[in-house]
């Protein structure tokens, strides 16, 4: 019988997932908001829509629902796996919920969630406008320096930072839109290394966060000390993302640390490094979360 995969986004990056899933014999749908997509060229269908249109996403399921549909998957951006959740449910795949992936783009749920996993993460204030700006950082000191960061930014147009003067006369924007949706995360610096670490199945990477030289966790005592990587696969467990690779961000020193950032999109730092080792990396990833 045929077994088609629905693909979410298929840009020059996403190619060669959809390439290989196509020399493994599987019938692709296609669904990406550019018409021009590389890859509708190889695909068998092909739908136009963006990640977050429900009901254009709803139509699609109902033209595809009578098809062998064994899979979905997308290397595409975090807002992909919005649309994709959602058709897996429509399909009755199995895949995270809703709810756990929008735990994963909102700074808002994915703060409290390391909490309850007693993973340190930074002191937050839920800003709404300016007016609230400027009474959390009135009795700031001058020389403290503070991050500003949208609830679901997951790019560095919405994200802020400086001294209290600084942030006060940034011209912010404070129009909802997709990455701004109720209110930004006030933090203040914590001065640290900036680590990469990437969890899949009981397996974990490091990498330095600016370099993306790959690390050894016995360089650094504190993670050891306090079990991160346990508690860091018991957070991909909790979210059913076992078979995904988690990327986190965290920032260390000697004696503390703290959770900035959870990603589910491809992991570009581990990428690189694959590809300099002549590694397959894509049919490494479409293995972990195809289940094979």
């Amino acid at each position: 019988m045929i077994k088609f995969i629905v693909f979410m986004g298929c840009n020059k990056k996403q190619y060669p997932y959809l390439k290989r899933l196509k020399e493994l014999n599987y019938k692709i749908i296609l669904i990406d908001k550019n018409r021009k997509s590389v890859g509708r060229k190889i695909s068998h269908q092909y739908f136009s829509s963006s990640y977050l249109d429900i009901k254009k996403l709803n139509l699609i399921y109902k033209k595809i629902k009578t098809q062998n549909i064994v899979n979905i998957f997308t290397a595409s951006s975090q807002f992909s796996y919005v649309g994709a959740s959602y058709l897996a449910q429509k399909l009755k795949l199995s895949y995270p919920s809703f709810k756990n992936i929008n735990i994963c783009l909102s700074k808002n749920l994915f703060y409290n969630f390391f909490k309850k996993h007693d993973l340190k993460v930074p002191k937050c204030f839920k800003i709404k406008n300016k007016k609230e700006l400027k009474k959390n950082l009135k009795n700031k000191k001058h020389y403290q320096f503070f991050y500003l960061k949208s609830d679901y930014g997951k790019s560095p147009f919405y994200l802020y930072k400086g001294y209290p003067k600084t942030l006060l006369e940034t011209n912010i924007n404070w129009k909802k839109n997709q990455f701004f949706r109720k209110n930004y995360i006030l933090q203040k610096r914590f001065v640290g290394r900036d680590l990469r670490i990437n969890i899949f199945k009981n397996k974990f990477e490091i990498y330095d966060f600016n370099s993306g030289k790959m690390l050894k966790i016995n360089n650094f005592p504190i993670l050891k000390k306090n079990n991160i990587i346990k508690k860091l696969h018991n957070v991909s467990n909790d979210l059913g993302m076992k078979n995904w690779i988690l990327k986190f961000d965290i920032i260390l020193d000697k004696h503390d640390y703290q959770v900035l950032d959870i990603g589910i999109d491809p992991p570009a730092r581990m990428i690189k490094h694959w590809k300099r080792l002549n590694k397959n990396f894509v049919s490494f990833y479409l293995n972990l979360y195809l289940k094979k």
